[in-house]
């Protein structure tokens, strides 16, 4: 009789045991379905027009759109900022999947740079909506010898991981986000190019209906032209410069064509350091160190006139 009344209060301990076991599992799941995100970012592109970014080194800036177009400014100044480089950040901030979580424990923070001293701070906005506030940490091989970076959201707790190289894509200079634009266009369009330079020195290159591109009377060789022309197009500035520029310009490059919906205007302005600064009309706002450029975009008439 004592051994059957064991067996049963037994049995109904381990059942009460595996309710225990049960509940609390069950209550881990929902806990983590409630804590546990899949997706940190997770939005219309089109809609995020503002971006504010708090890199550790660098200074705060903001990333405004305006229609199609992006600027990026800082302490209130702003400069016409590169579309492509925007876009391929929101491209890696939406969406943000994530990979697994790494800690909840703020102790921790430390170990992943999430702390708000270490990381870099991202807020993506609609307006004055918020969309997303996070704070991006440093970057780590996965098992599997693919990189993640770390992240979290501003106050939660949770820290995740995601693909790939965020931290590197969000912790970048404001130079890197500004239009790197000199001259944009296609030499096909163009017929006319004058060069404006002091004294007697300032002369026009211009094409005929056939083809031929000459100055004055003088035919060139249409060879040495296209090449001129090749490293014309689609010309970059790879120095900006913090110097403001005197009134008059030293150096005028006016490129004109049929097929151009402006014409485009490129200034040298000689610059405190006897440099040449550079200003375009393309990219109105940068202005440009162009050592390396000057000779491409202020040529002599003899590189023609051999």
């Amino acid at each position: 009789m004592f051994r059957k009344l064991n067996t049963k209060i037994l049995l109904i301990l381990l059942v009460g045991l595996l309710a225990i076991v049960g509940g609390v599992y069950l209550l881990d799941q929902r806990n983590g379905e409630r804590t546990f995100k899949e997706s940190l970012v997770k939005t219309n592109s089109d809609k995020i027009d503002k971006i504010i970014l708090f890199p550790k080194q660098g200074k705060e800036m903001e990333l405004n759109k305006n229609g199609s177009n992006w600027t990026v400014s800082h302490n209130g100044v702003s400069y016409p900022a590169d579309n492509a480089a925007i876009k391929d950040l929101i491209n890696s901030l939406n969406p943000l999947k994530t990979e697994s979580v790494v800690s909840s424990n703020p102790m921790r923070y430390k170990d992943f740079d999430l702390e708000d001293s270490t990381a870099v701070r991202v807020k993506l906005m609609q307006g004055s909506e918020l969309i997303a506030d996070l704070l991006i940490g440093k970057l780590e091989m996965s098992s599997n010898q693919n990189m993640s970076t770390f992240v979290r959201l501003v106050n939660d707790k949770i820290a995740y991981s995601v693909a790939g190289y965020l931290s590197w894509n969000v912790n970048r200079e404001m130079d890197s986000y500004r239009s790197h634009i000199v001259i944009e266009g296609n030499k096909a369009d163009w017929s006319k190019l004058e060069f404006i330079y002091p004294a007697d020195s300032s002369f026009i290159l211009e094409k005929q209906d056939e083809g031929k591109w000459h100055i004055g009377l003088v035919d060139l060789n249409l060879a040495d032209v296209e090449k001129y022309l090749d490293q014309l197009q689609n010309l970059n500035g790879t120095k900006f410069s913090a110097q403001m520029p005197p009134s008059n310009p030293i150096f005028t490059l006016k490129i004109s064509g049929n097929k151009l919906a402006a014409q485009v205007e490129i200034k040298g302005y000689l610059g405190s350091s006897q440099n040449i600064v550079v200003s375009s009309n393309l990219n109105n706002g940068n202005l440009f160190d162009v050592k390396d450029l000057t000779d491409k975009l202020f040529p002599g008439k003899r590189r023609f006139m051999k």
